[in-house]
């Protein structure tokens, strides 16, 4: 294309709106392909770790000016103490009516006893595992010192059958002399043996054996008590293999002489070793053979004995587990049981007069839970608020709760439940029902009518097993966990929870301590650097590296 048609083209507006528009895309594909953000997932990890976990229950709502309230009885029972009489001032706690408490501190008596006993069955558990392991290593300890000890009184005498020659030899040694003799009678013979052990000399063999035992030896004593199960295990281990293949090589060697010894002796050889020196080179293999057998067999009897004891190791974490459940349910069912048996005493909720006392009842009587035993005049000023139907499930009688105040951020005040509604209140399809709790201290700031939000603790949890809560996940199948791997790769743990609070999660069973729970993930961006150059621009061709103009 010549300059005139160039010239021409560019006077033509729709060819350099087509031409820039062009450009345009060009130029957007380019930057999206250089320099687009690639998105990174990142993850942050906690441990499971023990603490104290307290759950409770909050809502809000009002004080009240206390005119007067019922006190009842809250279990069934017969009287065996009464402290009832119109117009008596009574105290915050003063004990009104007492019911026999004979069956309950039996329950709570046998609750405790079995408690500790789950408690000492763990213990044992620990112990057990531990003693039987620490009682095999024993063994092996002495097992190997013995093996070691019988052996080193046998090399010395056998060393020479291997290593010298008894007929003054410069090259050879009696052994070797035995097993060349043998062979060449049996590559003779119609009868032949099989002598494929022999694939080298008897001497390269018997330095290779006794080597691997010097120096299995020399780990081996430098165990004790206190060293690595692993330790003394792999010790365990290659004495037995060693301890074999010696015991093979004995045999094999008892086996090749007694041939010689008949081979001389049926064809009237007259040999250069003394028939004497023969005989008692077979009276050293013999008795070592015999002492291979039965150490090598106290070996082998140690090993089955060790892979039980740490059978019974790796499933002590099972058992422990499994007790530990045990131990938590006697522990729920000692508090249940503490709480019935305190249930047997009436205490004043809170200081006034009584009044309107049920004049019937009378010592030895049997009551309902229930049962309106007086009424107690106050001016007290107590809280009162509302719970939906899934809260009040677990708030009861006595527990204590924290209270604070719109009016008064600087008073926090403690409390304790002193009513709960049996009936509740429907209001459009939402049900509620009314909790009163009484204040530990009246403090003359506090209004009638005041707004006020109370946390009703609910449960308390001490050296238990605790999570965020954000890091528990929940699917038809239950509650689950996500764990980071080594490698970054994710996995999935079901988990088995306990009680919670707004923040954290108590986690019974499912986690180790090492995992790293995933909390949070998150994902961010990281621009793309395929440019050498790592400029955040780009270069129009003909314009050099250093003079790039800049993306917009």
């Amino acid at each position: 294309m010549n300059s005139k048609k160039i010239k021409i083209l560019l006077k033509n507006k729709k060819f350099l709106i087509v031409f820039v528009l062009i450009c345009l895309v060009v130029s957007y594909f380019v930057f999206k392909l250089f320099f687009s953000d690639k998105p990174v997932v990142s993850y942050t990890t906690v441990k499971i770790e023990k603490g104290t976990l307290i759950s409770n229950v909050s809502s809000s709502g009002q004080v009240v000016s206390l005119d007067q309230t019922d006190v009842k009885s809250k279990t069934s029972g017969t009287i065996v103490y009464k402290n009832l009489k119109n117009g008596t001032k009574v105290n915050k706690g003063d004990l009104l009516l007492q019911l026999d408490t004979s069956e309950a501190q039996k329950d709570v008596w046998n609750a405790e006893i079995a408690l500790k006993n789950a408690t000492l069955s763990s213990k044992d558990l620990a112990k057990e595992s531990n003693d039987n392991l620490a009682t095999v290593q024993n063994n092996i300890l002495n097992t190997l010192s013995t093996n070691y000890k019988d052996l080193a009184t046998y090399f010395p005498n056998i060393d020479s059958m291997f290593t010298t020659s008894s007929y003054s030899s410069s090259d050879n040694n009696d052994v070797d002399y035995y097993l060349r003799l043998v062979r060449f009678v049996n590559n003779n013979s119609n009868n032949s043996i099989d002598l494929s052990y022999w694939d080298i000399t008897a001497e390269e063999k018997y330095l290779d054996i006794k080597s691997k035992y010097e120096n299995i030896q020399t780990n081996a004593w430098f165990l004790n008590n206190n060293s690595s199960k692993e330790k003394i295990e792999n010790a365990l281990n290659q004495a037995y293999d060693n301890n074999k293949e010696l015991l093979d090589f004995t045999r094999q060697t008892l086996s090749l002489i007694q041939k010689y010894q008949y081979i001389v002796a049926t064809n009237n050889i007259i040999a250069p070793i003394p028939s004497t020196t023969t005989t008692s080179q077979i009276g050293y293999l013999t008795s070592l053979n015999s002492v291979l057998v039965t150490n090598t067999n106290s070996l082998n009897t140690l090993k089955t004995t060790l892979n039980t004891a740490n059978d019974t190791d790796n499933k002590l974490a099972v058992n422990l587990e499994t007790q530990d459940l045990t131990i938590r349910q006697k522990e729920l069912e000692l508090a249940s049981f503490k709480n019935d048996l305190n249930d047997h005493f009436v205490y004043a909720p809170f200081s006034g007069v009584l009044t309107a006392i049920n004049e019937s009842l009378k010592i030895n009587d049997e009551i309902s839970s229930n049962t309106s035993l007086a009424t107690i005049v106050t001016n007290e000023q107590i809280a009162e608020i509302t719970l939906n139907e899934i809260d009040v499930a677990k708030v009861k009688i006595d527990q204590k709760a924290n209270i604070t105040f719109d009016a008064l951020s600087d008073l926090n005040i403690t409390g304790t439940v002193i009513e709960v509604d049996d009936i509740g209140t429907n209001d459009q399809g939402v049900v509620s029902y009314g909790v009163k709790i009484s204040f530990d201290n009246q403090d003359e700031r506090v209004k009638p009518g005041m707004s006020l939000s109370a946390n009703i603790i609910t449960d308390i949890k001490t050296d238990t097993y605790i999570i965020n809560s954000s890091a528990v996940k929940e699917d038809d199948n239950g509650y689950y966990i996500e764990i980071l791997n080594d490698d970054n790769s994710i996995s999935q743990k079901v988990v088995t929870i306990g009680i919670s609070s707004d923040t954290q999660t108590e986690i019974l069973s499912g986690v180790d301590e090492n995992d790293n729970i995933i909390l949070k993930t998150s994902n961010s961006t990281s621009r793309n650097t395929t440019n050498s150059n790592n400029n955040n621009g780009f270069n129009i061709p003909g314009m050099g590296g250093g003079g790039g103009m800049p993306m917009p």
